[in-house]
Protein backbone atom coordinates (compact mmCIF):
# COMPACT_ATOMS: atom_id res chain seq x y z
CA UNK A 1 0.00 0.00 0.00
CA UNK A 2 1.42 3.50 -0.98
CA UNK A 3 2.34 5.40 1.93
CA UNK A 4 3.62 8.81 2.47
CA UNK A 5 7.45 9.42 3.46
CA UNK A 6 9.01 11.50 5.85
CA UNK A 7 12.08 13.03 5.88
CA UNK A 8 15.35 12.70 8.48
CA UNK A 9 17.39 10.20 9.98
CA UNK A 10 14.62 8.35 11.10
CA UNK A 11 12.95 7.80 8.26
CA UNK A 12 8.97 6.21 8.27
CA UNK A 13 6.82 5.77 5.33
CA UNK A 14 2.72 6.63 6.93
CA UNK A 15 0.44 4.09 5.53
CA UNK A 16 -2.77 5.89 3.12
CA UNK A 17 -4.94 4.30 5.44
CA UNK A 18 -3.48 6.81 8.27
CA UNK A 19 -6.06 8.06 10.21
CA UNK A 20 -3.71 11.27 10.10
CA UNK A 21 -5.22 13.73 7.82
CA UNK A 22 -2.12 14.14 5.18
CA UNK A 23 -2.57 17.49 4.78
CA UNK A 24 -3.44 19.04 8.58
CA UNK A 25 -1.20 20.06 10.81
CA UNK A 26 -0.75 18.64 14.18
CA UNK A 27 0.91 20.97 17.04
CA UNK A 28 2.86 19.31 19.55
CA UNK A 29 4.63 20.52 22.94
CA UNK A 30 8.35 19.30 23.28
CA UNK A 31 10.59 19.94 26.49
CA UNK A 32 13.26 17.42 26.12
CA UNK A 33 15.79 16.52 23.09
CA UNK A 34 13.14 17.90 20.44
CA UNK A 35 14.04 21.17 21.50
CA UNK A 36 17.51 20.87 19.69
CA UNK A 37 16.61 22.20 15.78
CA UNK A 38 19.41 19.42 14.98
CA UNK A 39 17.50 16.41 16.94
CA UNK A 40 14.21 17.94 15.12
CA UNK A 41 16.24 17.53 11.66
CA UNK A 42 17.64 14.34 12.45
CA UNK A 43 13.96 12.97 13.27
CA UNK A 44 11.34 14.55 10.48
CA UNK A 45 13.96 16.83 8.75
CA UNK A 46 12.47 19.86 9.52
CA UNK A 47 12.10 22.65 11.89
CA UNK A 48 8.09 22.56 13.01
CA UNK A 49 8.05 26.65 13.31
CA UNK A 50 9.10 26.19 16.71
CA UNK A 51 7.89 28.66 19.61
CA UNK A 52 8.00 29.08 23.10
CA UNK A 53 5.49 27.12 25.22
CA UNK A 54 4.66 26.29 29.04
CA UNK A 55 2.87 23.61 30.12
CA UNK A 56 1.10 24.32 33.34
CA UNK A 57 0.17 21.35 35.78
CA UNK A 58 3.33 19.07 34.96
CA UNK A 59 6.93 19.31 36.42
CA UNK A 60 10.11 17.51 34.78
CA UNK A 61 12.10 14.65 36.24
CA UNK A 62 14.97 13.60 33.48
CA UNK A 63 12.72 12.38 30.83
CA UNK A 64 9.29 12.31 32.90
CA UNK A 65 6.41 14.43 33.08
CA UNK A 66 5.28 14.10 36.40
CA UNK A 67 1.68 16.03 37.72
CA UNK A 68 2.44 18.85 39.85
CA UNK A 69 0.12 21.48 39.83
CA UNK A 70 2.01 23.78 41.37
CA UNK A 71 4.78 23.80 38.82
CA UNK A 72 4.73 24.16 35.01
CA UNK A 73 7.24 22.86 32.39
CA UNK A 74 8.99 25.16 29.93
CA UNK A 75 9.37 23.83 25.73
CA UNK A 76 8.47 24.87 22.42
CA UNK A 77 5.43 24.07 20.49
CA UNK A 78 5.57 22.50 16.99
CA UNK A 79 3.68 22.56 13.93
CA UNK A 80 3.91 19.55 12.34
CA UNK A 81 2.20 17.65 9.61
CA UNK A 82 0.86 14.10 9.35
CA UNK A 83 4.15 12.14 8.51
CA UNK A 84 6.38 14.39 10.68
CA UNK A 85 4.40 13.37 14.03
CA UNK A 86 4.41 9.77 12.30
CA UNK A 87 7.92 9.96 12.57
CA UNK A 88 7.89 11.73 15.42
CA UNK A 89 6.11 8.68 17.06
CA UNK A 90 8.98 6.17 15.80
CA UNK A 91 11.32 8.40 17.66
CA UNK A 92 9.82 8.83 20.77
CA UNK A 93 8.53 4.91 20.34
CA UNK A 94 4.93 5.34 21.07
CA UNK A 95 3.46 2.74 23.01
CA UNK A 96 6.62 1.69 23.95
CA UNK A 97 8.70 4.29 25.80
CA UNK A 98 6.16 7.39 25.43
CA UNK A 99 2.38 7.73 24.53
CA UNK A 100 1.01 10.48 22.86
CA UNK A 101 -1.34 13.00 24.88
CA UNK A 102 -3.68 15.83 24.45
CA UNK A 103 -2.93 18.90 26.90
CA UNK A 104 -3.61 22.45 27.16
CA UNK A 105 -0.81 24.89 27.31
CA UNK A 106 -0.48 27.89 29.43
CA UNK A 107 -1.85 30.31 26.77
CA UNK A 108 -4.65 27.89 26.11
CA UNK A 109 -3.41 26.19 23.00
CA UNK A 110 -4.06 22.37 22.28
CA UNK A 111 -1.87 20.06 21.90
CA UNK A 112 0.21 16.62 22.05
CA UNK A 113 2.78 15.84 24.33
CA UNK A 114 5.23 12.80 24.41
CA UNK A 115 4.92 11.30 28.04
CA UNK A 116 6.69 8.16 29.11
CA UNK A 117 5.19 4.98 30.46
Amino acid sequence: MAGVQSGGFFRVDLPASSPLHLEAEYPVFVYGTLRSSLVRHLVFGGGGDPRPAVLPGFRRQGLALLDDESAEVPGLLLQISAAELAAMDRYERLGVRYQRLPVTLADGTEAWVYRRL
